[in-house]
Formats: structure tokens, sequence, C-alpha cells
């Protein structure tokens, strides 16, 4: 089996046909040759991050850039349900935990949500930097398909957004318990939760969520943090799934 931390991430994002040689951009490169300490002849594993898992060995470095060739190639299909969390912010180095965590458990979509008591609205430079994670998490864990991190969203365009989706779901310390809606989530092809800010949905947003036919749910015995409950709705239904 491939050493998972000898990971990188296919330059461009293309799934590299067996036989070709593809080179490493210079993050990449330099990840591989001073963290992992890779020579020539060492295996690796490449990802493009939509399905495409390559092993590989180092052919050699030039001009700072690694260069690798592709001994086989696998598609992984995406899991099932899709997953998408769409959550308000939490402040500082805690939305960048949150990111990291959410990517290893198995989110396939975040959605930074912007709500009526949300107080962190994440722009570009910021949604790069968790665009950047969420690559970097999936790389350590060997994760074929990256979560994907979208712009920040509005409340009600997360909830228009998502109409479509088999389950949608709300966290709310006074919903109904994972139990009861195990009927619901079996055999279910995608599933939303909506995470409020640490001041909660309001009751104006509850309301519209219901409309709009998110359930809410407990999945907790305790009121917790936004990077928590992300983390915790996410492990609880990729258990179930």
């Amino acid at each position: 089996m491939l050493d998972r931390e000898a990971a990188a991430v296919l330059p461009d994002g293309d799934a590299a046909p067996a036989g070709l040689t593809v080179e490493l951009d210079r993050d990449q490169s330099r990840h591989a040759l001073r963290v992992l300490r890779l020579s020539v002849g060492d295996h690796l594993q490449l990802l493009d991050g939509r399905g495409a898992v390559a092993s590989a060995t180092v052919a050699g470095e030039a001009g700072g850039r690694v260069a690798c060739a592709v001994v086989s190639v696998q598609r992984v299909r995406p899991t099932v349900p899709r997953l998408t969390v769409c959550s308000a912010i939490p402040k500082g180095p805690r939305g960048d935990a949150m990111v990291n965590d959410l990517a290893q458990l198995g989110a396939d979509m975040l959605v930074p949500m912007r709500t009526a008591r949300s107080v962190v609205h994440p722009g570009g430079p910021k949604l790069e930097r968790y665009r950047k994670q969420s690559a970097e998490a999936a790389k350590q864990c060997g994760r074929a398909w990256f979560m994907e991190v979208a712009a920040l969203t509005r409340f009600e365009e997360a909830l228009a957004g998502h109409d479509g989706a088999a389950v949608r779901l709300l966290a709310d310390p006074e919903g109904a318990p994972t139990a009861a809606l195990t009927s619901r989530l079996a055999g279910a092809t995608s599933v939303v939760v909506l995470i409020g800010p640490e001041g909660g949905f309001t009751p104006a947003e509850a309301a519209s969520a219901a409309s709009a036919g998110f359930v809410p749910w407990r999945f907790a015995e305790h009121v917790l943090r936004v990077e928590t409950a992300c983390s915790a709705a996410v492990a609880v239904l990729r258990a179930l799934a």
C-alpha cells in the first residue's frame, strides 16, 4: 500500500493516464523534496481531486520541479450520499480547523453562510485559503475527491439553492433525534445540513428553513461550537450512510 503521506496533487487537476510523465508544481515539488525527502525511484500517490488516483514514481528533478512517472491510474467513485454543509464561519483559526476537519471527515461541499447573527464573512483570499486547506487535507488522508468550498452565500440563497436535496436538515438542539431520521437517510443520494452561528438561527430563519423543507435535527446532547457541530454532523451522517 502506498504511503499516504507521500501524496501530491496532479498538476492542473488533470487525470494522468498510465505511462505519462507529469511535473509537480513548485509548492508540491518543494514538499516532496524537502519535507517527504523523496528521491528518484521512490513511490508516491498523485490525486486530481475528482476521483483519479495515480500510482507513480519520482523520475527526476530539474529547476525545482519534480517529474513523476505514472505507473497506473484508478478511478474512485464519489461517496454517496453527497453531503453539503452550509455553515456560519467561526472566528480566527477555528475556521481553518473546521475546513481541515470537514475535508478529512468526508463533507463534499462547504458553503460559508451569511446569517443574521454571523460575524465572519470570508472573502476571496480567505476562501482560496480554505480551498487550499481542503486539498492539503485530502492529500494527507488520501481522499480521492476534494471537498469543494463555495463562495459566501446568504442564508436565503442557501435555502433556495438546495431545494432539490433528498434530505434537508437544520442543526437544532431542540430538533428530532438522529434515530427519528434514520429511515429518511437510508438510500438518500444527497444531504444538506445547515449549521448556525454561535448565537444560533433567528426564529425567522428557522421558520424559513422549515418552509423550505429543512427538518430540525438534534445530533448531540449539548450545544456545540460551530466547528464542533459541523464535524459532529458530518461524522454522524457518514456513519449512517
